[in-house]
């Protein structure tokens, strides 16, 4: 190995000799028995910095290449690279990541690296040589480079930083969050939230956030069981990607309601679920557990408007379908319960009138949950048939009265005698001929109207009992709004003397 001194030191030749003081010494060596043989001046080497580019390769990656301007101190030998990057042309800067860390350039001499693992951002990077002391050993980093020009990757955006989080019904909770810092390069389109357990979740898209001063992005989870505890991480989304998750939220509980408590809506519960129920249109949808009433009575009035014809659509009775029934009641009725039923009230504007079950389930509950007045007499918002709607109401309370119309002159009480007919019409009515005798308060005026149920064979019919069937026959036609209209047909020729 030769041996290179440089000052003003006492030397020794190689071969031997005597020594000699002098400023500026020649030495001369074997550089391990090459024969190549160095000679170099006192003082500094003048070592420009490399020049530096980087290119974007896609999926997280930069190619970083340089030029090495370095002008050869022959006391010095390269023996690599160091690469450093920066969000900015102008710093700070830190070390490379994988590709062009320090470990893989520092042994190299090759001008160029891949930066890989990048998240989404701008770039810029810069490159120093390393040299090593030919008389001490050590290793040493040169003058950087400029930076690079940025070069902007497209990833996924920083994650967002988790809020508090609180309780806004049975089955919601309120996630706050901080955005993400990072847009990775690419708008972000929106920020998700992940419940645990369950991994229910909630989105807002980016261009309905809250940016007003001072107020805090929020999403709403919906579908969470009521009185469980929930923590929630928090994750933002690009055409890139999906964020990594921001911390973990603190455990916040849903509300819980009990039977005959007050509900959200300060109304009366009376029904709880052990599972979600779907109220289709309404604010719980496919993730409901209670149901509330309103206890004081809200008016009284006719079931629709229309009272003597079917409303279109489905119509159902089961727990959960009272608010889509009521919808269909709004839309076919001018007047009618089920637009009575439509309040607004604590806040909420999904009241409806209940289905038969509903109805039928706070009915079972009226000692705890109260509001059934005296006459108890409710409409449910189930469409069976528009006999129903214009006749039941009228006759539970009195207003209009009955009578049953089942033996003949000719049968007395042997049924399958009857001869009474009913020959269809076109718009789907019958027109009924006979007569009967025997009928309880067949004809008065203590009532608005007289409804007689007449058995009966259609035209056509087979003979015997099951050729029978029951028709209601009213003293006045019922007009379209329920009331009583024009005189039927029907009338009273003779007063039977029983007694």
């Amino acid at each position: 190995m030769a041996v290179l001194l440089v000052g003003a030191v006492m030397v020794l030749s190689a071969c031997g000799g005597r020594a000699a003081d002098g400023s500026g010494p020649v030495v001369r060596g074997d550089a391990e028995n090459t024969g190549v043989s160095a000679t170099a001046s006192t003082g500094s080497t003048d070592e420009a910095a490399p020049k530096i580019s980087a290119t974007d390769n896609g999926g997280g990656q930069i190619g970083v290449s340089w030029v090495d301007s370095v002008v050869v101190n022959p006391l010095k030998r390269l023996v690599g690279y160091e690469v450093q990057v920066a969000s900015s042309v102008a710093g700070p800067w830190m070390a490379a990541g994988t590709g062009c860390s320090l470990t893989a350039t520092k042994s190299s001499t090759s001008t160029q690296c891949t930066a890989t693992g990048l998240s989404g951002g701008s770039y810029s990077f810069r490159v120093a040589a390393v040299k090593k002391n030919l008389l001490t050993g050590d290793k040493k980093t040169g003058d950087f480079s400029a930076g690079s020009a940025l070069v902007q990757v497209v990833g996924a955006p920083s994650a967002p930083v988790i809020g508090a989080v609180t309780a806004t019904g049975t089955t919601t909770l309120r996630v706050e969050f901080t955005a993400s810092v990072s847009d990775g390069g690419s708008p972000i389109t929106g920020y998700t939230a992940t419940s645990s357990p369950g991994g229910i979740v909630g989105s807002v898209s980016q261009g309905t956030l809250n940016t007003a001063p001072g107020a805090k992005p929020a999403i709403v989870v919906e579908n969470l069981a009521p009185g469980t505890a929930y923590t929630f991480t928090v994750t933002g989304s690009n055409a890139s990607g999906t964020s990594s998750p921001s911390a973990a939220s603190g455990a916040v509980s849903t509300t819980a309601y009990s039977l005959a408590a007050t509900g959200p809506g300060g109304g009366k519960v009376f029904y709880v679920a052990t599972a979600p129920f779907t109220s289709a249109g309404s604010a719980c949808g496919s993730s409901c557990y209670y149901l509330e009433a309103l206890t004081a009575d809200q008016g009284s009035e006719y079931w629709c408007s229309s009272a003597t014809s079917l409303l279109p659509g489905s119509f159902g009775s089961a727990i959960g379908t009272g608010y889509a029934n009521t919808q269909l009641i709004v839309q076919g009725c001018t007047t009618g319960a089920g637009k009575v039923a439509r309040v607004t009230s604590g806040g909420y504007s999904d009241w409806y009138l209940p289905s038969q079950d509903e109805l039928n389930t706070l009915f079972g509950q009226r000692t705890q949950v109260g509001g059934f007045g005296a006459q108890g007499n409710y409409w449910s918002s189930t469409q069976v048939n528009a006999l129903n709607a214009v006749y039941l109401e009228k006759l539970i309370s009195g207003q209009w009265t009955g009578t049953m119309n089942l033996t003949e002159p000719q049968a007395g009480s042997d049924l399958a005698m009857v001869r009474t007919r009913a020959e269809p019409q076109p718009d789907g009515t019958y027109k009924v001929f006979g007569t009967k005798i025997y009928i309880t308060y067949g004809e008065h005026d203590m009532a608005e109207n007289i409804v007689h149920l007449v058995l009966a064979r259609v035209v056509g019919a087979p003979e015997g009992v099951k050729g029978i069937s029951l028709f209601v026959c009213p003293k006045f036609l019922v007009k379209p709004d329920g009331s009583p209209g024009a005189r039927n047909d029907v009338l009273c020729v003779s007063i039977e003397h029983k007694m």
